[in-house]
């Protein structure tokens, strides 16, 4: 068999096939739900630049985790809090973004009571005791929780607790106008 006898045999029978169908009645199109779509989301994360509060974006995804340090278990997970506890990137110290959080410090979640969420702290080698924290580093937990997404209910006042000696700070309210969380 030639080449061309070949192709012509094969194009004959791919014509047949297409004509006869596979047997399953044409219908219209099928309409289902809306294509789920990927949420991409920022938390935002309250440091200090000039001695005040600075908001600043950032994507849980994209940024260093502290997931694989120790960590007591939670209720939920507050990203934003994580992030926080991490510290600036080193773009932001470069433009001047501080903290006043102590160095190795852990926050996470006890319990939420309507817009009130209770806070433990952790410290890396010493009790996180909440009143020897700054104002300014009170208002950057409080303002970093207000604006949490994954939270029951919006929140509006924080209680700060240290998990090993009990003392406690609070309720505190951001001193500054969070955006509203969105989703």
């Amino acid at each position: 068999m030639t080449a061309r006898r070949l192709v012509a045999v094969l194009l004959a029978a791919g014509c047949t096939a297409g004509a006869a169908g596979c047997g399953i009645s044409p219908t219209g199109p099928i309409s289902f739900a809306a294509a789920p779509r990927a949420r991409l989301y920022a938390e935002q994360v309250y440091f200090v630049q000039d001695g005040r509060l600075h908001s600043v974006a950032r994507s849980p995804a994209t940024s260093p985790s502290v997931r694989d340090t120790p960590f007591p278990r939670a209720v939920v997970r507050v990203e934003g809090l994580d992030l926080l506890a991490a510290g600036p990137l080193p773009p932001e110290q470069d433009a001047g973004i501080t903290t006043e959080l102590p160095t190795g410090i852990r926050i996470f979640p006890a319990e939420q009571a309507g817009d009130e969420l209770t806070l433990f702290l952790f410290g890396a080698e010493q009790p996180a005791d909440p009143d020897q924290l700054s104002d300014l580093a009170v208002a950057q937990i409080a303002c970093t929780a207000t604006a949490a997404r994954n939270v029951e209910a919006p929140v509006r006042r924080v209680t700060l607790r240290d998990k090993v000696s009990g003392h406690e700070r609070g309720p505190v309210s951001c001193p500054v106008t969070v955006p509203e969380r969105r989703g």
